[in-house]
């Protein structure tokens, strides 16, 4: 549902359930994106299912159980659901499934002619077009209030380019309204589990730094050097971002031969 531009709340939980009471499902899980949460929820409550939003480790215990962060990812709270079906959303990159469930696209297809939806979309419209999504991205490049205004994002697109990165922001360079907010990688926005984070003009706000908790490699370029971000970086970079990041990207495309 994800990457369909026809996503339906009314259609797609119709078919959820259909597909949980066809297979006698124990388990239904889905990546934490905005169109799954909002698929799940609704799903749980069309099936009377016990749903964890938002885990970012699982197990089977006589039941399902579920981990997740809060206080800003500086405590962990365990939930368990002993009832079934049992849901949950899942954070991407942070847990793998085994994928034994082949022939579920071939049930939602033979499914979707026969479930006819009573919304119509007229017209689907691209507002971050040729972006990768920020919730399964393998690495993130983001800005915050160093990048200086919403003219100035061009170094950091470019390094996404050649990095195959998503754009990301923090929330200052949002609420400046630099950016949209669909950029927005912190507490209150979406929370990025990639394998590389490089944080450009970003002072590492107690907020950003919960979003970017689960990051394998963070890389900080701020001219700051007693910036907050440093003390959480895996390698800090000292020095003007406008002059860092060209240099970075130039490199980049050196040695990949773009």
């Amino acid at each position: 549902a994800e990457n369909t531009g026809n996503y339906s709340s009314d259609l797609h939980v119709r078919i959820l359930k259909e597909v949980a009471d066809q297979s006698d499902a124990r388990v239904l899980l889905g990546g934490a994106t905005d169109v799954v949460k909002n698929l799940f929820a609704s799903a749980a409550a069309h099936l009377g299912a016990e749903l964890l939003q938002d885990c970012n480790d699982l197990t089977w215990e006589g039941g399902l159980k579920g981990v997740k962060s809060i206080y800003g990812g500086s405590l962990n709270a365990v939930l368990n659901v002993t009832s079934t079906p049992a849901m949950a959303t899942v954070r991407l990159n942070t847990v793998e499934v085994n994928k034994d469930g082949e022939d579920l696209p071939l049930i939602i297809k033979s499914l979707l002619p026969n479930m006819p939806s009573r919304i119509n979309n007229l017209d689907v419209v691209q507002t971050a077009k040729g972006i990768i999504d920020l919730s399964g991205a393998k690495i993130v490049v983001s800005g915050g209030r160093g990048v200086g205004g919403e003219d100035n994002w061009n170094p950091l697109r470019e390094l996404c380019d050649v990095l195959g990165a998503a754009l990301g922001a923090s929330r200052a360079a949002v609420d400046s309204g630099w950016i949209p907010q669909n950029h927005q990688v912190g507490q209150t926005g979406k929370v990025v589990t990639p394998d590389l984070y490089i944080a450009c003009g970003i002072s590492g706000a107690v907020q950003h730094l919960a979003g970017i908790r689960k990051a394998k490699n963070i890389v900080a370029i701020n001219k700051d050097p007693s910036a907050n971000i440093f003390a959480y970086c895996d390698y800090g970079i000292v020095g003007d971002l406008f002059e860092v990041v060209p240099a970075l990207t130039e490199e980049i495309r050196n040695l990949a031969g773009r």
